[in-house]
């Protein structure tokens, strides 16, 4: 196994990656309806504020699983780790490989990394922790409930604020104290 980075404008590659994304996510979450490739590739390759890293593992010219880290520019302390590693190729230590790489590959400014995994049910939340998460020295810090709506058919009232809420944007970046509230599994 080699790792090399991905590089977001190598479409074939890019391709590779959303293919086997596309098969992990339906290995651990059947039934899911994935984002188009057109606007998968796209969302890698947007302007967004975001510093993205992509590191696969491959087997010559066939791409066993590739790993993402993430920062946004008004939160450079804090580096978003994701994983995925075809299923066929799961379990033999490449997710473990390519996170340790992507950590490694960090900008300076990291100072804690979060990882995000969906899961149907609480018990393979806790499966993946303990298998998985928690030998690279992860915590669980939070759990939700994802509620996916389809917006192009939905019927929705017009939004409004819930009473004792504010909505405050801020300019520049996050402040500081806001940023230590977010969830996630923090290391």
């Amino acid at each position: 196994m080699q790792l090399r980075p991905l590089d977001v404008n190598d479409h074939p590659g890019m391709v590779a990656a959303f293919q086997v994304e596309c098969a992990a996510t339906q290995h651990a979450r059947p039934g899911r309806v994935s984002q188009s490739q057109d606007a998968r590739l796209l969302g890698w390759r947007a302007e967004d504020g975001l510093r993205k890293r992509l590191i696969g593992a491959w087997d010559e010219e066939t791409l066993l699983g590739f790993a993402a880290g993430m920062n946004a520019t008004d939160s450079p302390e804090t580096t978003w780790v994701f994983v995925w590693v075809a299923p066929q190729h799961q379990a033999r230590g490449i997710g473990t490989t390519l996170v340790r790489a992507i950590e490694n590959a960090s900008v300076e400014s990291t100072n804690s990394f979060v990882a995000s995994a969906y899961r149907p049910t609480a018990q393979e939340v806790e499966w993946l922790t303990q298998t998985f998460a928690r030998r690279l020295g992860y915590t669980l810090a939070t759990s939700e409930t994802v509620v996916e709506l389809d917006l192009a058919h939905a019927d929705l009232p017009e939004a409004s604020a819930a009473r004792g809420y504010t909505i405050s944007p801020h300019l520049n970046g996050v402040p500081l104290p806001h940023r230590v509230h977010r969830g996630g599994p923090w290391r």
